[in-house]
């Protein structure tokens, strides 16, 4: 074979490599650029599900995002088409996930940068299976908020104020981070503590909550009534401050330095007044039924005070004119004191004998009375007492010595008050 021929061989071979490389690499770059959502339809073996679903807005969602059901990856956003008003999302799902009549489709942020995704909620099976071609209702769907729709509402002050705050956090966070893990790591038993709190002030339907804000707005209104006092009181305080804080605050130092020994003074002083004090204790408790008793005459007491003032006008008087009067009857106090003496021996003897006729103190006075009835009319012959005999069986009974008559029941000695009735007829 000369060398001619083998170079025109090697060459067509060259060209056939070459050919066949090139097409290989068209068909991995159509392969990669038809599998960016997935592998593509016209490989064989695969299954895709359509599914449609309408939202109020899309806002930044765009053909190729993410579906995702349970956080997983489960297909793309085919389209994006109006119907009656309304954006119309078309979704390609792999394989055949069940999805129910209950389902629902938000739209939700992937990153900061603006990009989004499907979740989709595939339902309970309770509620049957989605029918073919029908898609999730708008009712069911939920859209999210741009960030830059939010940052579109604030006004330029606004603006500035919020990239001042962040400024000022990222400064205030730079080179806190351990302070922040730490705090990051505190926030659960934080949390806990706050569900606790909220728990409570939740109870009993608010209740209590309401109450304390019913309080909180009475101290706020009488704290508004209260202002000019609270001023006043801050400004003297101030000013109370401001002398204890003069001269670099030497003298409060020099009170706080001293503070010790006077305050071990005080407490001797008052360890020595302990003994005063427990004996007016005492005393305190001795005085006491007097004083109540003292307390409950407080009213007459003081009625008598009130009484006696005339009185006492008259008493200068009245005893300038009872001076000699005193000094005559003196002598005469002298001689009658044996007399009163021998008087008060004389009743301390007679102390029993009246003591036994004070039973009979009724039938005395029955005794004088009837007397004073019986002399108290006289007849035209001068006689003024009359006595009558009744007859009896004692006109004979009590005249025969052992003689008793069964029917009468005498008694020598009646009792106290029985001496009209000490007789009875058997």
């Amino acid at each position: 074979m000369s060398a001619v021929v083998r170079q025109l061989r090697s060459h067509n071979k060259s060209i056939r490599v070459g050919g066949v490389t090139i097409v290989a690499l068209l068909l991995l770059l159509t392969f990669a650029v038809t599998a960016r959502n997935g592998v593509p339809n016209y490989v064989p073996g695969i299954q895709r599900k359509s599914l449609d679903a309408t939202f109020a807005n899309v806002t930044a969602l765009s053909t190729g995002d993410d579906v995702r059901i349970a956080d997983v990856r489960t297909g793309y956003v085919t389209s994006i088409s109006l119907r009656d008003g309304l954006p119309v999302v078309g979704m390609e799902l792999n394989g055949s996930p069940k999805i129910y009549a209950n389902a629902t489709a938000t739209i939700r942020a992937q990153s900061g940068l603006g990009e989004k995704y499907i979740d989709i909620n595939p339902g309970t099976q309770s509620a049957g299976l989605l029918a073919a071609g029908q898609g999730i209702a708008e009712s069911r769907t939920q859209s999210s908020t741009d960030i830059n729709d939010v940052l579109d509402a604030l006004d330029t002050t606004t603006r500035a104020q919020t990239k001042s705050t962040l400024q000022q956090v990222g400064g205030g966070l730079d080179g806190r981070g351990q302070d922040l893990n730490a705090g990051l790591a505190a926030l659960p038993g934080d949390l806990s503590a706050i569900s606790a709190v909220s728990s409570a002030l939740s109870n009993n339907n608010g209740a209590d909550l309401a109450s304390v804000l019913r309080a909180a707005n009475d101290l706020s209104g009488n704290l508004e009534s209260q202002q000019g006092a609270l001023a006043q009181l801050t400004r003297d305080t101030a000013t109370t401050l401001g002398a204890v804080g003069a001269a670099n605050g030497r003298p409060l130092d020099h009170l706080l330095q001293s503070a010790p020994a006077g305050l071990s003074a005080l407490h001797s002083a008052f360890v020595s007044l302990h003994a005063p004090l427990s004996a007016l204790s005492n005393a305190g408790r001795v005085l006491q039924p007097g004083a109540a008793k003292l307390a409950a005459a407080t009213p007459n007491l003081r009625g008598f005070l009130r009484e006696s003032v005339p009185v006492l006008a008259e008493v200068p008087g009245f005893a300038d004119q009872a001076i000699p009067a005193l000094d005559n009857l003196t002598p005469t106090i002298r001689t009658v004191t044996p007399l009163v003496a021998q008087l008060a021996s004389a009743l301390l003897d007679a102390i029993g004998p009246l003591a036994n006729l004070a039973g009979f103190r009724f039938d005395i006075m029955n005794f004088f009375a009837r007397a004073a009835d019986a002399l108290h009319m006289g007849d035209a012959s001068g006689h003024w007492l009359r006595l009558e005999v009744v007859p009896g069986t004692e006109m004979v009974t009590g005249n025969v010595p052992g003689l008793r008559d069964p029917l009468v029941r005498r008694q020598a000695y009646p009792a106290p008050g029985a001496a009209d009735t000490h007789r009875t007829n058997r």
